[in-house]
């Protein structure tokens, strides 16, 4: 029996196949397919056992092992609670209570579905299918915004689209860690369908690992919020160590965030700063539910809504998306913001990070985020080019 048979006859729950697809890191869609009995045999194989991809109970015992520990203090949470001379008039926080339900059309095991941009096939508005669910991911992770993928190319993705092709019949692009120009190659219009031309460019875009941000404003927030992905499990194989602030001790971060803040690090150092130490990045829910938080917030502040001033429900440290920086000058103290402001590492940060794919916010100088779509946040594949190889 295929491993893919064997996992289907064992009955598994649709929340319990997306919590193991989310531990090996793979699309969490709640189905049985190649791509996840192949991401499960690599973490059996991480894991010194034999690498069936099979799950059953000895395997399932090693995942449940894992996520007993999920919802265990990082402990460095209270770095979300200010003082009542430390408010923010807007908290680094994303308040809705869960993410919303998962797109219902998925890529699933249709790899083509990726390589609509080699179909002859034209994608308009309306149209559904995992195809479209694909282009939303492409466009969000070219710098555009579609909203959360679902499958359905309405006004949102249609927007994005426009953006594209208008981007596209200009020089202006990202490539790599630079801005550069490069030839305008597009040939079609801003028609809003995805045709042959457009197709054409979204190949190149991701043949040469291009990306677009507006040239005007390289300072600007696009903000990673808990709704649009999801908390990251503690026992998430795209978690990975990046250095603390401390000597010898480590953060986790995902695998992609980690990578372009090497690069942006190494930068960092290259003008003179040093080396991007993290005080806080991955974190998990420190909440059991709304009800928990919403008593102590009642416990520590009097009110609910005087709590969230001061401390997050949810936070964007939980995606494993967001840093706070604590080198340089700068730390998550709010009573410093205006000196942190006028760093001379603050300062590269406001006209560098963007390079990276990190982007600000704006309210707090040590909280950086790295927005990527939601198929590259659940795999760790980069969106924006065709192979991280």
């Amino acid at each position: 029996m295929s491993a893919v048979q064997y996992n289907k006859s064992r009955g598994y729950d649709t929340a319990v196949v997306q919590r193991i697809q989310r531990t090996v890191g793979v699309e969490a869609d709640g189905k049985w397919g190649r791509r996840t009995v192949a991401k499960i045999k690599d973490w059996q194989r991480s894991r010194g056992v034999a690498a069936d991809g099979k799950v059953g109970p000895g395997t399932l015992a090693q995942f449940e092992a894992l996520w007993a520990k999920d919802a265990e203090p990082e402990g460095d949470e209270d770095l979300d609670d200010r003082g009542d001379d430390e408010a923010l008039p807007e908290a680094e926080v994303d308040d809705d209570d869960a993410p919303p339900a998962r797109a219902t059309v998925e890529v699933g095991e249709d790899e083509s579905a990726y390589a609509y941009f080699d179909a002859d096939v034209d994608i308009k508005e309306g149209d559904r299918g995992a195809h479209v669910y694909a282009l939303q991911n492409d466009l969000f992770a070219f710098g555009f915004e579609p909203g959360r993928p679902d499958g359905k190319l309405g006004r949102g993705g249609l927007r994005a689209l426009q953006g594209f092709q208008i981007a596209a019949a200009t020089p202006d692009r990202l490539r790599g860690y630079a801005r550069v120009k490069v030839p305008v190659t597009y040939t079609g219009g801003s028609t809003r369908v995805v045709d042959a031309a457009t197709r054409a460019e979204i190949r190149r875009w991701k043949e040469q690992g291009l990306r677009w941000q507006d040239p005007s404003s390289d300072f600007a927030e696009r903000r990673v919020k808990v709704k649009d992905y999801a908390p990251m499990p503690r026992s998430s194989a795209l978690l990975v160590d990046i250095p603390a602030v401390r000597a010898g001790k480590t953060k986790r971060l995902h695998k992609l965030a980690a990578e372009a803040l090497a690069a942006m690090s190494k930068a960092a150092e290259e003008a003179g700063h040093p080396a991007l130490g993290i005080q806080s990045a991955w974190r998990a829910h420190r909440w059991k539910s709304r009800k928990h938080y919403e008593e102590q917030m009642v416990k520590r502040y009097g009110s609910v809504q005087k709590g969230r001033r001061y401390v997050a429900y949810n936070s964007p440290h939980e995606t494993g998306l967001a840093i706070d920086i604590g080198v340089g000058g700068l730390e998550a103290k709010s009573k410093t913001i205006p000196q942190q402001r006028e760093t001379a590492l603050y300062k590269w940060l406001v006209v560098n990070a963007f390079r990276f794919g990190w982007r600000p916010y704006k309210r707090e100088p040590w909280h950086w985020e790295f927005p990527i779509s939601l198929r590259a946040w659940e795999t760790g594949l980069s969106d924006w080019r065709l192979s991280d190889d």
